[in-house]
């Protein structure tokens, strides 16, 4: 039995064979993968991403039987609705998703981040274990969705002003490395504030956004490394001599600070201080 497909790949629309006797869908396309991502970095990973997005918009295990034909198996009348709405809406819902889906599991980060800030959310189909080690220019949203909350490593590179950092920074209970670049106008002491409570925190790193080291550094007890670079530092903050399991701090460009003070950091500090100013 043939169902007709509209609103998938106008050049030539897949066709839907429903086999009653044998309980199966056979679904065969024209052209796989679509003319419409046939140049784009996708098309390589599209035949599978879109096995998977289907098997799981239908809720059946789907095979791919050839590169033209994918087959649905133990399917009944009742799922041959389900199966042409996912095919007619599939570039509305599923495309994005998918691709960002992909963008994580390869770990390009700059096409990952781009597809998120064009849908403006997290869609709660992308699983949180696409973002376990996500380290890149991400945060452009004010809420750290729920999914994102299992990240190990996290770049804030904002496009605007902030003061802080988005909401949701503090449940992010596995974060170990926190970035902060060209974030300006971030309030440095909000910051801490925000993750001060974070058990895994052992780095940090800010780039090019402060003037000043705040008195409350000292509550990230958990803190081992912290890095400045490239900001406007004319003092070291005696509090960070108080950090309880620094080990490591590291001075990058920081051309308006003078060396004495480095100086007389090292001559003070239980960590080590390095220095590079080229």
């Amino acid at each position: 039995m043939l169902h007709s497909i509209q609103g998938f790949e106008p050049e030539g629309e897949p066709e839907l064979h429903f086999h009653p006797e044998e309980n199966m869908v056979r679904i065969i396309f024209c052209f796989m993968p679509p003319l419409r991502c046939e140049d784009s970095e996708y098309s390589k990973l599209f035949p599978e991403a879109f096995r998977q997005q289907m098997a799981k918009a239908v809720k059946k295990k789907v095979i791919q039987d050839d590169r033209e034909t994918f087959l649905i198996k133990e399917a009944n009348n009742d799922d041959i609705n389900g199966i042409r709405l996912f095919l007619e809406n599939f570039w509305n819902e599923y495309a994005d998703i998918e691709l960002t889906r992909l963008y994580l599991a390869e770990y390009d980060w700059s096409n990952a981040c781009r597809k998120l800030k064009e849908m403006g959310e997290i869609p709660k189909t992308l699983h949180k274990a696409c973002f376990d080690k996500l380290d890149g220019s991400y945060i452009m949203l004010k809420t750290i969705p729920e999914l994102m909350t299992e990240v190990k490593s996290l770049t804030i590179n904002p496009t605007e002003t902030i003061s802080k950092l988005p909401e949701g920074i503090s449940d992010c209970h596995n974060l170990s490395k926190l970035n902060i670049h060209d974030a300006v106008g971030i309030d440095l002491e909000q910051v801490v504030d925000q993750i001060k409570g974070l058990p895994k925190l052992k780095e940090l790193n800010i780039w090019n956004s402060q003037t000043t080291l705040p008195d409350n550094l000292l509550e990230l007890a958990s803190l081992t490394k912290l890095t400045t670079h490239g900001n406007q530092l004319t003092e070291i903050n005696p509090s960070i001599l108080e950090m309880p399991k620094l080990k490591q701090f590291t001075i990058w460009k920081e051309t308006n600070l003078k060396y004495s003070k480095v100086t007389s950091l090292r001559k003070k500090a239980k960590f080590e201080v390095y220095y590079y100013n080229s």
